[in-house]
């Protein structure tokens, strides 16, 4: 009745039996058999999107930063909108990918979260600021929150595709780079919607 996106590496199956009794469930790990994983989640999405399944993603992020940006829950929600098929138009004009009424995330960027966590410390926005290294999720969600941001590049998401650039332009600025990034980041369809990010801070590296 439910697709849990919550991981990336591993497909829990109750073998259709639907009691949750742990004999009945099949582990498929992306990590022992990455072919078989594929073809069960394609499969999966396959049927799913037929019968009209909706999908609960635990962490919208659609990549990890390590090496070879591994996909996130964010991720699988994107594939499983496709088999889902076309969807509505936003009110903007635009049919943004995170709006299918059949797939629901929670957790950063939407604003409930950064809510719950302001409500629970008992901060008010103006003294606090989000860390991320993800422009699609932490710096966005802080965005549409009008919370301050720090947008950290180096250990992030983003460092490949800087040092990409650095590399095709010779002689190309860090600073320079950096802003193409958030360019075309900005020029992407994406969960900011309309709104262009702006971070307002940008560090090399974090450490707690």
């Amino acid at each position: 009745n439910l697709i849990l996106a919550r991981g990336a590496f591993t497909i829990y199956s109750d073998n259709g039996n639907g009691n949750g009794n742990a004999e009945d469930v099949t582990v498929i790990s992306k990590h022992q058999d990455e072919s078989l994983y594929n073809t069960v989640l394609e499969a999966t999405f396959e049927k799913a999107s037929k019968l009209q399944i909706p999908m609960l993603i635990t962490n919208p992020d659609k990549v990890r930063p390590t090496e070879g940006l591994p996909p996130m829950p964010g991720a699988l929600g994107d594939a499983y909108e496709k088999y889902l098929g076309p969807i509505a138009s936003t009110s903007s004009g635009r049919k943004d990918s995170f709006c299918h009424p059949l797939v629901k995330r929670i957790g950063k960027p939407f604003t409930e979260v950064y809510d719950i966590a302001l409500a629970s410390c008992g901060s008010d926005r103006s003294r606090v600021i989000m860390v991320g290294d993800s422009l699609e999720t932490d710096i966005t969600g802080a965005t549409r929150s009008n919370i301050d941001t720090l947008w950290v590049v180096n250990n992030g998401v983003h460092a490949p595709s800087v040092k990409e650039l650095m590399n095709q332009q010779n002689g190309a600025e860090y600073e320079t780079c950096v802003k193409s990034v958030l360019d075309g980041f900005n020029d992407k369809m994406n969960y900011t919607g309309n709104k262009r990010l702006h971070p307002t801070f940008v560090a090399k590296h974090f450490q707690w």
